[in-house]
């Protein structure tokens, strides 16, 4: 027995060694470099090799081949830092004696790697790989792209810093812009100087169209070489240059608040031209735009008409802290107008929701499986012994067996159906019929048997498989393959029975939603007052759609197809909003892993309660997926709930429908009427807040609303009117403070302190839970027109306390800009 013991064990050891040689022979098999010889490939990656985490990354290939023809295919594998791998492949034509340059595009690719590895096959065949390193920045990194003939005189962009601290510089020429929109996604600067635009194809004009409608930033250096360096750009820049004058500098010192050299001579050639209907002037000199910019969609593009190349600019050391105004001015984006967090949980739940696929109740199961007992055992026994013949007990069994097993088969098929489910969830953002629309969709596949398809994507759009953190009852996991060519193409989706594979689309597209409108804003007594109208022609109902102004929410109820819906309404209810991030940042500075958005800006957006039904449950989901903190911006913004998508998902071979959901986001043009001595309130849902010191409070997200203090923890807040107030003078304001659970007896109420503008100082008050007045406000007001409160635990305060709102009422009169 011992003997045949050992012999089975020596023959285990045997096999699986053999077993782990022959894998490790197939996937080291070497490049056949006879035939191979005469093929040469270059890589370059990303943008002067940098390349950002959970953003797409282009890979500009070029390959010649001097032999034989070759019909192969390049391929691209990510392993993402979840442990998802993806393969992204393009074939690829190579007759002899041919070159060809192709881009892939690819997204995931992990920031702890520094190289990049590009295999060439054929028929399954490595036939030639590249490697190529590669420089991972994370997405709150600030990566400048510098276009010029002539870089040296732009180095001190890098000394331009965001709040993250981290700036690169990527230098670039006109064959490293894509042609692909989301391509440009890693890039938050392009710079423009001395360079010839109208070099730039007609795909990377549209491409960098669309990437500034999402948020980008363009810079463009005028001077003497201007009228080279905006030949292809068109409109996009807000001056259009003709000539040159020789103007003072001293506006830019004045500006910036740092001297020249005394001995420099103040004056420079600009280039001069006609600014356009929508150009905004930053800076001039006896009324020659020095600094001019424009926006475009959430992003802006911006005009220099001075040459840093030349003197006096040459040798200022200012000019990073000029570069640093330029890109700091504007508007910083809405929280939702980043694409998908990667924090993947919200986009998972709402994904593998799929309408209409549901399990059986819990009474139907134990409806089936009591008939199942009852068959089988004392009916099955009764009938048996009144026939008198219990020995067939051997066959009714294993028959009632099959059958209950043939009905449970057959109704579960009825329940999947046949029909492979398409779910798609999206949300769409637009500024305007001249600008592409932003489209960022979740796709889930849905199978009602285990089996692989292949899924084509709308020509323009990318794609790729949401990481493995999401996994779940509904959802799978696993490896994919994207082929890329004119199109997109989901290869060889691998479904199990009831199970959702679940992917990522984004993309810009042409078809804009056909919704339209103009709001004039005017002050009023209690808050703004909304006049004006929205349009709907999109040809569907928008259902629970709503105007947004920072955390305020103003319901409209559904918008039908076709409506022009007059607007006259109050904004103003509801918390205050999350100050809008520095226009320089790339990424918001508010954003955590840990966030969590199921919050009463959620609840007014669905028009529900979140957990009140599986659809608002995945209207909360998706727009919590796409939430990346809680500042909603400076604009108007309609909101509304559709069920049809402009997007094409095709699964070849199979029958399939699509279950649609998207989350329609438009920002309405807007007029503030000045009203000079109007009297105002601003409520809280018209103000910001920031938090100015956390005081080593230990919760990532802390906020004025729900949160804790402890023995010894004093937050400072910061509190002031929105961007759209008009500007106001503050008579008085009301600190508003409330708790679920407070004990005056054992001293419960918190001490609350004012800074004092005039002082320096924090003056503490006798504040109680409720709305507190305020009515010396000149001593508390900064020039800003907000106020500073920091909260404290009150004296011999040991078991801390909960507070569930502190925010601020400002009361005043308007006053027109001088």
């Amino acid at each position: 027995m011992k003997r045949v013991t050992r012999f089975f064990l020596v023959s285990v050891t045997l096999c699986l060694a053999a077993l782990a040689w022959s894998a490790g022979a197939v996937s080291a098999q070497p490049v056949d470099q006879a035939d191979t010889g005469d093929v040469q490939m270059t890589v370059r990656v990303g943008f002067d090799g940098y390349v950002q985490t959970e953003a797409w990354t282009p890979v500009f290939i070029t390959a010649s081949n001097d032999g034989a023809d070759i019909s192969g295919e390049l391929h691209i594998e990510v392993d993402g830092i979840s442990g998802v791998s993806t393969t992204y492949s393009r074939p690829i034509e190579l007759p002899g004696g041919s070159r060809k340059q192709v881009t892939l595009y690819i997204n995931g690719v992990s920031g702890f790697g520094d190289q990049l590895e590009v295999g060439l096959y054929e028929d399954n065949r490595l036939i030639l790989v590249e490697q190529v390193k590669i420089e991972p920045v994370s997405a709150d990194t600030l990566l400048i792209g510098l276009w010029s003939d002539a870089p040296a005189g732009l180095v001190d962009l890098a000394l331009v810093m965001p709040s993250s601290g981290e700036t690169r510089v990527a230098f670039l020429t006109e064959d490293d812009l894509p042609e692909t929109t989301t391509g440009w996604s890693a890039l938050d600067v392009l710079v423009v100087a001395d360079a010839d635009t109208g070099k730039l194809t007609d795909p990377q004009l549209a491409a960098l169209y669309g990437w500034l409608s999402g948020g980008g930033r363009l810079l463009i250096v005028g001077g003497l070489g201007a009228g080279r360096t905006t030949a292809g750009l068109g409109d996009l820049t807000p001056l259009m240059p003709d000539s040159t004058e020789t103007v003072s500098m001293e506006p830019l010192v004045t500006l910036i608040g740092i001297g020249m050299p005394a001995q420099a001579i103040m004056e420079a050639p600009v280039a001069t031209g006609d600014l356009t209907p929508s150009a905004h002037v930053l800076a001039s000199s006896d009324g020659v735009p020095l600094i001019c910019m424009q926006q475009v969609g959430y992003g802006r593009v911006s005009f220099v008409a001075f040459d840093p190349y030349l003197e006096p600019l040459n040798s200022w050391k200012a000019m990073p802290a000029v570069w640093a105004y330029i890109l700091s001015e504007g508007e910083a984006r809405p929280a939702w107008a980043y694409g998908f967090i990667p924090y993947w949980q919200y986009a998972r739940d709402a994904v593998a929701a799929v309408p209409g696929v549901k399990l059986p109740s819990v009474i139907q199961l134990c409806g089936f499986l009591g008939l199942y007992v009852v068959l089988i055992g004392p009916v099955n026994y009764f009938v048996l012994a009144r026939m008198k013949k219990r020995e067939l007990a051997w066959f009714t069994i294993p028959l009632l067996i099959i059958l209950f097993s043939g009905i449970a088969y057959i109704t579960g098929f009825q329940l999947r159906g046949s029909r492979v489910i398409l779910h798609r969830l999206a949300l769409i953002q637009s500024w305007g019929e001249d600008e592409p629309a932003r489209v960022d969709a979740l796709l889930g596949v849905w199978s009602p048997r285990r089996a692989r398809y292949d899924i084509d994507v709308q020509p323009g759009m990318v794609a790729y498989p949401m990481s493995r953190d999401i996994g779940g009852a509904l959802t799978g996991t696993g490896g994919a393959t994207i082929t890329e060519g004119e199109a997109f193409t989901l290869s060889d989706v691998r479904v199990d029975v009831g199970s959702v594979q679940p992917y990522v689309i984004e993309g810009y597209t042409t078809e804009v939603p056909e919704i339209s409108g103009s709001i004039t804003i005017q002050p009023d007594l209690d808050g703004l007052r909304f006049v004006g109208e929205v349009v709907n022609d999109t040809g569907m109902t928008l259902e629970d759609a709503s105007l947004v102004l920072g955390q305020s929410v103003v319901q409209l109820g559904d918008l039908a197809a076709g409506e022009v819906l007059p607007i006259d309404q109050i904004s103003g209810l509801g918390s205050a909003s999350a100050a809008p991030g520095a226009a320089l940042d790339p990424y918001p500075a508010d954003y955590s892993y840990y966030s969590s958005y199921y919050d009463e800006f959620s609840t007014q957006v669905i028009n529900g309660y979140c957990y009140g039904s599986p659809e608002y449950q995945r209207r909360c989901n998706l727009l919590a997926s796409v939430r990346t903190g809680l500042a909603h911006g400076s604009g108007v913004y309609l909101f509304g709930w559709g069920d049809s998508i402009p997007l094409t998902t095709d699964v070849q071979d199979a029958a399939s429908e699509v279950v649609d959901m998207a989350l329609y986001v438009v920002e309405l043009p807007t007029t503030l009427e000045e009203q000079d001595r109007q009297q105002m309130e601003v409520p809280p849902g018209l103000t910001v807040w920031e938090l100015i010191d956390d005081d080593g409070y230990w919760y990532p997200d802390m906020s004025p609303y729900y949160f804790s203090l402890w023995q010894d923890n004093a937050p400072t807040f910061h509190f002031e009117p929105g961007p759209y107030v008009p500007p106001m003078g503050v008579d008085s304001f009301v600190v508003h403070m409330e708790a679920s659970y407070f004990d005056e007896e054992y001293n419960r109420i918190p001490r609350v302190s004012l800074y004092n503008v005039q002082t320096g100082k924090f003056d503490q008050f006798q504040f109680d839970f409720g709305d507190n007045i305020v009515g010396n406000a000149a001593d508390y007001v900064d020039a800003g027109g907000g106020v500073t409160i920091r909260i404290e635990t009150g004296i011999g305060d040991t078991y801390g306390l909960t507070i569930d709102r502190l925010d601020v009422t400002f009361i005043g009169t308007t006053r027109s800009e001088e």
